[in-house]
């Protein structure tokens, strides 16, 4: 689902804007590194079956340049989400949070943040200052 929906984002809004790239992370345990997609593996992911699959598609014009959109599509295999979780965790303790406050308190509101972040519109909205970040967290904890 996530391919196609990024390929309906590029065919309805990012062909003319060369900056927009295309990343898939997930987690495979037996893999790492990146993939990409060819144009057969393309037509496979759009003779789905599925009717919910089949509605994106629908909405995908049919002359969006697959090629176009391959280029700047990857597949990127990382940790698993307890990992990440982790990582970031420790990261925390290491910016002086409190691991009490972390759990209940620091790391609920960094996802939030992060969330609220990436939806934004404009991609200078979505920039992230780390210092600025670790500030707006340690303003929440007090």
């Amino acid at each position: 689902m996530a391919v196609l929906q990024m390929f309906e984002h590029f065919g309805n809004s990012a062909p003319g804007n060369p900056e927009i790239q295309y990343r898939l992370f997930c987690h495979f345990p037996d893999k790492t590194g990146t993939m990409r997609l060819t144009l057969d593996d393309m037509t496979t992911i759009e003779s789905t079956t599925s009717d919910p699959l089949k509605s994106i598609i629908a909405r995908i014009p049919a002359a969006t340049d697959r090629a176009a959109f391959l280029a700047r599509f990857t597949i990127e295999f990382g940790p698993c989400l307890d990992d990440l979780e982790q990582q970031v965790l420790a990261a925390l303790v290491g910016k002086g949070f409190a691991a009490d406050d972390i759990a209940a308190l620091v790391y609920p509101n960094a996802v939030q943040r992060i969330v609220n972040l990436a939806t934004r519109p404009l991609p200078e909205d979505r920039t992230v200052d780390a210092t600025a970040f670790v500030q707006t967290l340690r303003l929440q904890t007090h």
